[in-house]
């Protein structure tokens, strides 16, 4: 398992997925799913809001 901190909450990777953008660029768009370990609340996050989250070792 994979978990990642904001400094105040710690979070699991439950699940991750990547979807071809079909657009005039044709890139990828990956999206990582995220489980609070306390409350057990789940989001979606981007690659811009993951990189605010660091791995707990």
């Amino acid at each position: 398992m994979r978990y990642l901190t904001d400094g105040t909450h710690l979070y699991e990777v439950a699940s991750q997925r990547t979807v071809e953008n079909f657009g005039l660029t044709r890139g990828v768009i990956r999206y990582v799913i995220i489980r609070d370990c306390v409350s057990e609340a789940t989001a979606t996050i981007d690659d811009l809001q993951l990189a605010a989250l660091s791995e707990v070792r």
